[in-house]
């Protein structure tokens, strides 16, 4: 077993944004704890004193595109409605998302529906079927999935749990 870590007695070192690495041994349980804890430690250094890029800033069409997606009538009409309010080429809308906020506009606008259908599934009693079709789903099994992946549960299990936190406050 080997653990990536500290300064090792014979160096197997490799370089990581400019911090050394090392592969060490571990031996037991103890061992193995105190050199993960040191790893952490290590990456979250790295983390928090590792200059951040400046993003660039979003040009104001998009800027007004964005604003205007979040009106659910907007999103519940598609990427069709994206393409007409910015007035650009789906290709030149891609490349923008991809360089502005690191997405797709079809995967922004899914962020968008499943943020809105949460809203629906804690604040309303409608059918699950209705929620996905208000927000822009054509397809059930497709809202199940997206749902799925972002909350890491059915949309019949987070309704109950966040009711079930609600009533507990």
């Amino acid at each position: 077993h080997t653990l990536v870590t500290r300064k090792p007695r014979t160096p197997e070192k490799s370089r990581v944004r400019g911090s050394s690495v090392f592969i060490v041994p571990y031996n037991n349980k103890d061992d193995y704890n105190a050199q993960l804890k040191l790893v952490l430690i290590t990456m979250l250094k790295l983390f928090f004193t590792y200059p951040l890029q400046e993003k660039e800033q979003l040009p104001s069409w998009m800027d007004n595109l964005l604003k205007q997606m979040q009106n659910p009538a907007r999103y519940a009409e598609g990427i069709e409605a994206m393409y007409r309010i910015s007035g650009y080429t789906p290709e030149h809308l891609c490349r923008s998302f991809k360089r502005y906020l690191n997405t797709t506009p079809t995967a922004y606008l899914n962020a968008l529906r499943i943020h809105e259908a949460s809203r629906f599934l804690i604040y309303t009693d409608e059918e699950i079927l209705e929620i996905a079709s208000k927000c822009g789903f054509n397809s059930l099994s497709h809202f199940y999935h997206l749902f799925k992946t972002t909350y890491c549960m059915s949309p019949m299990q987070y309704r109950k749990l966040r009711k079930f936190q609600r009533s507990a406050q």
